[in-house]
């Protein structure tokens, strides 16, 4: 059975960071940017103090804010919005890497890549970035590997870069493309399944105000009905006491219409 390196990561926005910066200054274009950054950052005092000028000094300027505050600024923005929002770096990632193979679980499945499969390999002082084409990596950081582990895993490293070399880059992309792909598909399936949960519970929340409305008006209306049910009853009462009033004072008035009778009868 081959050796194999078993480690897991949860990745924060610090290793996201470190990879975008790596990716971008590493490339041709993003080392000519950093060198003439660093250098305008020298010659900005000195534009400053010692040459006066102030059409130099606002140039140099420029250049320091743009491309050393503002554009690390805004990656680390990006960052940390990706691992907050991303499905992928909001769970854990495993990682099984041995001399035949590079194998990937994450909480869509799981990915498996022959090492010829794979674009390159970069090594940097806090990270192993594993692309799988021009643009993304897979980042396993150096604090995740078991330190008993880190000698065999550079080992296997050492071992396979010449079959990396090797590889048909073509190859290599179209294949981390697709994955990539199943992955960003993936997102989009559990996003929408979040988004249909969200309306369900949103439904079943509105229903039970709508049921509690109703127990309510139906509440208001058994009070009603009950007042109107005394009031009913009152009015009643009070009629059959009228009626009895009115028939004993119609039978007073006979008795003593009969009572005159009598008497004029007698005179």
């Amino acid at each position: 059975m081959p050796d194999i390196v078993q480690t897991t990561v949860n990745t924060k926005t610090g290793d996201l960071f470190r990879f975008m910066l790596f990716h971008a200054y590493s490339k041709i274009s993003g080392a000519l940017t950093l060198v003439l950054s660093i250098i305008s950052l020298v010659m900005f005092p000195i534009s400053y103090l010692i040459w006066k000028d102030n059409l130099a000094t606002v140039a140099f300027g420029i250049i320091v804010v743009i491309y050393l505050i503002i554009t690390p600024l805004n990656m680390f923005s990006q960052s940390r919005r990706q691992v907050l929002s991303n499905p992928v770096f909001k769970n854990l990632i495993t990682y099984h890497i041995s001399e035949e193979i590079f194998e990937v679980q994450q909480y869509t499945g799981t990915a498996r890549f022959y090492w010829s499969q794979l674009l390159k390999i970069r090594i940097t002082p806090f990270d192993y970035l594993f692309y799988v084409n021009s643009e993304q990596a897979f980042i396993l950081p150096k604090k995740s590997v078991d330190p008993e582990e880190v000698e065999l895993l550079n080992k296997i490293l050492d071992s396979v870069k010449e079959e990396v070399a090797k590889k048909n880059p073509s190859i290599s992309e179209e294949q981390g493309k697709n994955n990539i792909k199943e992955d960003e598909n993936n997102i989009k399936e559990d996003e929408n399944n979040i988004k249909e949960y969200k309306v369900k519970d949103n439904n079943i929340t509105e229903g039970n105000k709508k049921i509690k409305r109703k127990e309510k008006v139906k509440k208001k209306n058994r009070n009603g009905n009950n007042v109107y049910k005394k009031t009913d009853k009152l009015e009643k009462q009070l009629m059959e006491m009228a009626s009895k009033d009115s028939e004993e004072i119609i039978k007073d008035i006979e008795n003593t219409e009969n009572t005159e009778n009598i008497e004029n009868t007698e005179v």
